[in-house]
């Protein structure tokens, strides 16, 4: 995120360094939401120890907070109206905080959960809210870089959040794991009541904008697309630490590292996803879900194998890091209008995916057993294969009816 702010104050012109750091506060929130959103899921086997519940039920936790940002996502987008985003965002760290601390001390599993809807809240309005917001604070010629600020945070968390979640547990406590998460947006909150100025929007998304959305069959099926590739992640990869543990018998050490392997692996494949898809954004795609899906069928069937295991968990986090780049240039690619509800949309069944993927992972683990996790994310993502083919379809015959 240093980078890529300092590139935009050698292109801000006329904006203030001021008003970059502003963007920097509001990336670090992004980095801080999604950090605490995706922490718990190298945590699962602490957590199921302590709290005495199955590790399907513990990994709800991330189920649930995914599941309240689908709903305060467009819910805030539409609230929120012309409010000053500076209040709007230094409320949903508030709400980051309370949830992080509420988690670090919970005494039982209903507490955490609690804590967590919490944390589903402030994060969906939070994405909700911080691009466009961002892009308020810098001429408009500069609002990609800003966006793409913003958005590093939030690869940059998904990415690390489970690897440094599964050290900190590794070495210390769950609950240390979540002091950590409690730290980070406090650090947050000082640097948006400094840098954020008042933020005012002079115009809002609607509730037929985001219905509208949808009455594209290009935009449903591509929407499809992206539920597929995320719900078989989190289907999998929610449980990929008690698998590794149980199924490779990974000692603890051994899987922090590896899983830190896989998250820098993954922020490799963010910038392959944005080379290849400037190529071809279909057919990176395409190759990337294929390549995705032949990586969990061979962690499934050779899962008690350490190098196979370990070789197709690094090859899953390449196509990983190139999912959301790719897929979302994709899907705004074939946006012929409203690209703002669009986006809004694409928030939603993202953090609706994340929760599906993750609930009936933890349904499989708990009713079978750990392994079948792993088979569950394999089938979703041939699923949205089939998907990625039909929105092929539906581009060609748009082509041919634009000639």
């Amino acid at each position: 995120m240093s980078a890529v702010l300092e590139t935009a104050v050698k292109e801000g012109g006329a904006i203030s360094r001021t008003s970059w750091l502003g963007v920097l506060a509001i990336a670090f929130g992004a980095f801080a939401m999604v950090f605490a959103e995706l922490l718990p899921v190298g945590l699962l086997s602490g957590i199921s120890r302590d709290l005495r519940v199955q590790e399907g039920t513990a990994g709800m936790i991330v189920s649930i907070t995914a599941l309240l940002a689908f709903i305060a996502a467009p819910a805030t987008a539409l609230a929120a109206g012309r409010m000053d985003r500076r209040l709007v965002l230094i409320g949903l760290t508030l709400l980051t905080i309370v949830s992080s601390v509420i988690s670090a001390l919970a005494p039982n599993f209903i507490v955490l959960f609690a804590a967590r809807v919490v944390l589903g809240v402030g994060l969906g309005g939070f994405w909700a809210v911080a691009v466009p917001a961002a892009a308020r604070l810098v001429p408009a010629d500069k609002a990609h870089v800003s966006s793409t600020a913003v958005m590093s945070g939030i690869s940059i968390a998904a990415v690390l959040a489970v690897p440094a979640g599964s050290m900190i547990g590794g070495y210390f406590d769950w609950r240390v794991a979540f002091i950590v998460a409690t730290v980070i947006p406090v650090i947050v909150l000082v640097l948006q009541m400094i840098y954020l100025p008042k933020i005012v929007m002079d115009d809002h998304v609607g509730i037929s904008d985001l219905t509208g959305v949808l009455k594209s069959p290009r935009n449903a099926a591509a929407l499809v697309v992206l539920a597929c590739a995320v719900a078989g992640q989190y289907a999998g990869y929610t449980y990929i630490a008690p698998y590794l543990s149980q199924v490779t018998q990974i000692e603890t050490k051994l899987l922090s590292t590896l899983l830190f392997v896989y998250g820098l692996f993954s922020i490799g494949g963010n910038f392959l996803g944005g080379g290849l898809a400037a190529r071809s954004r279909h057919g990176t795609v395409l190759g990337n879900m294929t390549v995705f899906l032949l990586a969990l069928l061979a962690l499934s069937a050779f899962g008690a194998n350490l190098w196979i295991a370990s070789i197709s968990l690094l090859v899953w986090a390449v196509v990983w890091g190139v999912v959301p780049v790719s897929t979302q240039l994709w899907i705004f690619g074939g946006a012929r209008d409203k690209p703002e509800a669009l986006g809004a949309v694409v928030v939603a069944v993202f953090q609706a995916a994340i929760s599906l993927g993750s609930f009936v992972g933890g349904l499989a683990v708990n009713s079978v057993s750990v392994h079948s996790a792993m088979w569950l994310g394999a089938i979703i993502v041939a699923l949205g294969i089939a998907m990625v083919v039909v929105v092929g379809r539906i581009d060609q015959r748009g082509s041919h009816a634009d000639a």
